[in-house]
Formats: C-alpha cells, sequence, structure tokens
C-alpha cells in the first residue's frame, strides 16, 4: 500500500492504493480491478442498453428508430437475426417508429400498451404510449447514421444483401 498525495484547486487530499487484491484464490492487477471497477460503473450509471435499428434505402440513406432496453447483440442483434429477416417486416417495424422494448412480433391479437403489454409483441412509444413525434428518422447514409445517433449498439440491415450488421459505437458495421 502507498499513499499519494492530490491536490485539486485549493483542496489537497491523501489517498491510498493497492497494488493488489485478491478474489477468492486468484490475485488480481490493479489494472484489472480498475477495469472491473469501471464496468461496474458503467453498468449502474445506464439504466438501459439503448440502440438505433436502421434500414438502408435504395437512395442510400438510412431509416432508423431508437430502441431504448437491452440494445445488445445478445438481445436485440439476436432478435433482430431470428425474427426480423423479411424486408417487408423491417420496414413495418421501422415505420411504427420508436421501440420501448424490441420483440418477435409487432401487431398485437389482443389487449396491448405499454404499462400492460401482450407477451412476445413489440412494444412503442408512439403506438403503444400515445407519444408524439416517435416517428423514425432519415439519415443521409450509413455514415451520418451512425455518427448522428450516437447509441451503444448501432443495427442496419441491407436488402440488397439480406443482412444484419452493427456497430458498437463506432464508424465501423460488422457482419452478425
Amino acid at each position: 500500500m502507498s499513499t499519494h498525495l492530490c491536490t485539486i484547486g485549493p483542496t489537497s487530499f491523501e489517498y491510498e492504493t493497492i497494488e493488489f487484491q485478491f478474489q477468492g484464490d486468484k490475485v488480481m492487477k490493479k489494472s484489472e480491478l480498475r477495469q472491473i471497477i469501471k464496468e461496474e460503473i458503467q453498468s449502474l450509471l445506464s439504466e438501459s442498453t439503448n440502440s438505433s435499428i436502421g434500414l438502408l434505402n435504395k437512395n442510400g440513406s438510412v431509416s432508423s428508430i431508437y430502441v431504448h432496453w437491452d440494445g445488445s447483440l445478445d438481445s436485440v442483434g439476436k432478435m433482430l437475426k431470428t425474427h426480423y429477416k423479411d424486408p417487408t417486416k423491417i420496414a413495418k417495424l421501422i415505420k411504427l417508429g420508436n421501440v420501448s422494448s424490441l420483440e418477435p412480433k409487432l401487431d398485437p391479437k389482443g389487449t396491448h400498451t405499454f404499462k400492460d403489454p401482450e407477451k412476445g409483441v413489440t412494444v412503442f412509444y408512439g403506438r403503444d404510449r400515445g407519444e408524439s413525434s416517435q416517428g423514425s428518422k432519415t439519415s443521409r447514409d450509413a455514415e451520418d447514421y451512425v455518427s448522428k445517433l450516437g447509441q451503444q449498439y448501432t443495427y442496419l440491415y441491407d436488402p440488397d444483401e439480406k443482412a444484419w450488421t452493427y456497430s458498437k459505437g463506432g464508424p465501423t458495421f460488422n457482419k452478425f
């Protein structure tokens, strides 16, 4: 353990650092511990994993929507690959606007509201909660789409390729 002095403006304080931390029988390096702490803080501060879903149009523009919950590859990504393969269904998803939670189906068979959704049916902010200004947005191209929205995960469907791609907070799209 070592003691350090930190000065911020007129305030000074001492703090101690620990070179290694034990986790069960494993000794962790300080850098590993910092990474774990950083990831835990990020997960606590983030109430959801935001994402956006885009459809590449014939003219190169992208029509897109926001998705609030579980935007990771394991959730929204898997849902898109499994249940959103048909370009007509994808276009309908985009047309219905911003999503609270993405599910396999778009259309309810019975009673479906934001507060009481039908199991397996996507929940939309406009249709199911009555919010205005929840429609899709159009970006001039894929680069504009990914840079403008700044989501943790950005998904893009190319109907010519019949393929989904994703970006995890950067300008590069990857197939999955």
